[in-house]
């Protein structure tokens, strides 16, 4: 089973938590996207490591705002299903990391953005 279908749930969740971040505000843009994930999986990483989470004071604004959501999907779905593991978390970030640089690539500064946003 591929990595994406055996964490949909998961995924989809992520996705979600950013897509409601840029139904508030069109001014969203993927590279923001990309800012909050990279501080997501730091967070995570450093909580794998069980060392201390410092705090991201260079997000401000949107790219915040997204990291807030990421990170409150996440201990959301941390909480509702105890066997999913910190590594299982820190994959699907990535994973949708992989998928923001796929799409912006292709079709521009909301190009991930807009892909998902007609799923979610």
């Amino acid at each position: 089973m591929k990595f994406e279908e055996q964490f949909i749930v998961e995924l989809q969740a992520i996705e979600s938590s950013i897509v409601g971040v840029y139904r508030k505000n069109a001014e969203t843009y993927d590279s923001q996207v990309e800012r909050a994930l990279s501080a997501v999986v730091k967070d995570l990483k450093a909580k794998q490591k069980n060392t201390t989470i410092q705090p991201n004071s260079s997000l401000s604004g949107n790219d915040f705002q997204l990291y807030s959501a990421i990170t409150n999907a996440c201990q959301t779905l941390s909480d509702s299903d105890p066997e999913l593991s910190l590594e299982d978390l820190l994959n699907c970030c990535k994973a949708v990391k992989k998928s923001v640089k796929r799409w912006n690539k292709e079709y521009g500064r909301q190009g991930y953005i807009t892909f998902i946003s007609r799923f979610v």
